[in-house]
C-alpha cells in the first residue's frame, strides 16, 4: 500500500511541473490493389514467348509457379504482380506497420490439388516458399515487366505451413522506402526461387484477384500512430505506464516458454490519480475490438491486468500486432503489443 501511494504521489508531482502532454492516437487505413496494374504473366521456356498480362474483369485469380502447355508443348512458369498507391501520411502521424493481405485460394503440387508445390530437383522433392520481391514496373504493365527491376528481393514469403485463406505479409520496410523516396506506388512480384523443374507437372499457388468478391480481394493495411504535443496546464489524471512482456507467447502453456523465453501472459499497468470511468480494450490491426477489460468507474491508484491472448469469447487470437487502448474522460492512450504463437 505504501509503494502504491508513493507511485501515485510521484505521478502527481510530475504532472504538476509539466506543461506538455504527449497523447497517442492510432489511425488505420486500407488500400486496394490498383486493378490496371494487377497482372499474371507466364513464360514458355521451349518457345521463348510470354503470355497473359494485366487482368481483365472476370479474372478472379492469379497463378504463381510452373506447369506444362498441352496445346503447343513446353514447360512454362508464372509470376504475379500487385501495385498499391502510396498515401500521404496523416498530419502529426507516422507509419508504424504496413501489412499486405493476400487470399490463398488453393495449391497444386505435382498436379495434385490441395498439395503445396513440389519441386523435383536432383532426385529430391522440395517445398520452396513463394517469394515476394519489391519491384518497379512503373505506371503501366507490359509483358516484358516479367523481368522488371527488383528494388528489394525477398521482402517476405508464403510457405507450405500456411493454409488457404488470408495470409498477412509484412511490407513495412519496402513501403516506407517507397514513401520516403517520393514514389507514387509500391509494387510487388510473386515468384518461386525455382522457375520450373521441367517435370511436366503443375506446381502452383492460386491467389484471389481484385475482381473477386470484396471478402477475398488483396489489400494493404497501414497503421499510423501520432504523439501530439498538446498545451495543457491542468493535471491529467490518467497515464498508461507499460505493457510487459512485449512481445509475448500465450501458446507456451507455462510461466515462461523454455524455447522462446516469452511469457504466456502480458501485463498492462496504469495509474489513475482520481476516481473516474474508463474504457480499456484490445483491438486488432483491422480496428476490430477483441476484448474489453474495463468499461466502468474505477478508483484512483495503480492497476494491473493480465491478457493471455484470448478474445471476449475465450478463443485464442492469431499471432500479430494488437493495440491496448485506454479511454479516459480527458484523453486516449494507445500501446502496441506483439503476440507470437
Amino acid at each position: 500500500m505504501q509503494t502504491s501511494r508513493k507511485i501515485t504521489l510521484l505521478l502527481f508531482v510530475i504532472f504538476i511541473f509539466s506543461s506538455l502532454l504527449y497523447c497517442q492516437d492510432t489511425i488505420i487505413d486500407t488500400l486496394n490493389s490498383i486493378t490496371y496494374l494487377e497482372a499474371c504473366v507466364f513464360y514458355n521456356t521451349q518457345w521463348n514467348f510470354f503470355g497473359g498480362g494485366v487482368l481483365i474483369p472476370g479474372e478472379t485469380s492469379l497463378a504463381v509457379g510452373d506447369g506444362y502447355d498441352n496445346y503447343i508443348g513446353g514447360d512454362y512458369f508464372n509470376r504475379s504482380f500487385f501495385s498499391f498507391p502510396i498515401q500521404n501520411t496523416p498530419e502529426d502521424h507516422e507509419i508504424i506497420t504496413v501489412s499486405f493481405y493476400v487470399n490463398l485460394v488453393n495449391f497444386c503440387g505435382n498436379g495434385e490439388i490441395g498439395i503445396w508445390p513440389i519441386w523435383d530437383l536432383n532426385n529430391q522433392q522440395i517445398n520452396y516458399p513463394c517469394i515476394v520481391d519489391h519491384v518497379d514496373y512503373g505506371n503501366t504493365f507490359e509483358l516484358e515487366d516479367f523481368f522488371c527491376p527488383v528494388l528489394h528481393p525477398n521482402v517476405c514469403q508464403i510457405d507450405s505451413t500456411l493454409i488457404t485463406g488470408y495470409c498477412q505479409l509484412d511490407i513495412t520496410d519496402s513501403y516506407l522506402w517507397d514513401h520516403e523516396s517520393g514514389r507514387t506506388k509500391s509494387q510487388y512480384r510473386f515468384k518461386f526461387p525455382v522457375d520450373t523443374d521441367y517435370d511436366g507437372l503443375i506446381d502452383q499457388i492460386i491467389i484471389a484477384s481484385s475482381y473477386t468478391s470484396e471478402f477475398f480481394r488483396p489489400f494493404v493495411k497501414i497503421v499510423y500512430e501520432s504523439v501530439n504535443e498538446v498545451e495543457n496546464d491542468e493535471i491529467i489524471p490518467t497515464v498508461l505506464l507499460s505493457v510487459y512482456p512485449n512481445p509475448f507467447n500465450p501458446s507456451s502453456g507455462s510461466s515462461r516458454s523454455k524455447h522462446t523465453g516469452r511469457s504466456p501472459e502480458t501485463t498492462i499497468s496504469f495509474s489513475i490519480l482520481e476516481d473516474q470511468k474508463i474504457d480499456l480494450s484490445i483491438y486488432n490491426l483491422k480496428g476490430q475490438k477483441v476484448k474489453t477489460f474495463y468499461k466502468e468507474l474505477i478508483e484512483a491508484g495503480d492497476h494491473q491486468i493480465l491478457w493471455n491472448g484470448k478474445d471476449a469469447n475465450n478463443r485464442n487470437v492469431p499471432s500479430g500486432i494488437y493495440f491496448f487502448k485506454l479511454k479516459t474522460k480527458d484523453n486516449n492512450y494507445v500501446k502496441k503489443m506483439i503476440l507470437l504463437n
